[in-house]
């Protein structure tokens, strides 16, 4: 079981002030900070498959060919925030892509805060997430990409986005 704990410093000693702990199958695969909050990707361990066996899956082909292959899941995103006030504001949001499955059984995708905003990357879509009450985010709109982002930079209110042979691609984060 992994727990998270908000500490705060006075003098020369750490004060406990609270604890979350997540459930045994969750992990903190992502995470980036924006204004006051923090933006972490909930995994669920083992390979091949959220929940799946944990170890190496043998197989010549993945999917419809053969091997195991779990159904994709929606991606979870845990927002923290309250720090300030000492003790942990928590909402939390599952998204998911109707064109293709997020990152499927290779991964959780990759979270970029900025403010009190956050980018999930999937496969086709890019989702934007609004958390500016830290309790209860939401999607605010999702943008197609033209290719898979092998990387993201986020400045302000853009972000660049690499696409391999496709080149890049300009998203208004606005």
């Amino acid at each position: 079981m992994q727990k998270l704990n908000l500490v705060h410093m006075l003098d020369s000693v750490a004060q406990l002030d609270d604890t979350l702990e997540l459930k045994e199958n969750q992990q903190l695969s992502s995470v980036s900070m924006g204004d006051g909050l923090v933006f972490a990707i909930l995994g669920h361990g083992g390979y091949y498959g959220r929940g799946g066996p944990i170890g190496v899956a043998i197989a010549d082909c993945f999917g419809p060919c053969g091997g195991y292959s779990a159904p994709s899941e929606p991606v979870e995103l845990l927002v923290l925030g309250g720090f300030a006030s000492g003790k942990f504001e928590q909402g939390h949001i599952r998204v998911d892509d109707v064109r293709d499955p997020w990152w499927g059984f290779w991964g959780t995708p990759p979270v970029y805060a900025y403010g009190t905003h956050a980018l999930l990357i999937g496969q086709s879509d890019i989702a934007i997430i609004d958390a500016t009450k830290p309790s209860a985010p939401a999607v605010a709109r999702k943008v197609p990409l033209i290719a898979p982002a092998q990387s993201v930079d986020v400045r302000e209110k853009t972000a660049l986005l690499t696409l391999g042979a496709q080149g890049v691609q300009w998203l208004s984060l606005e």
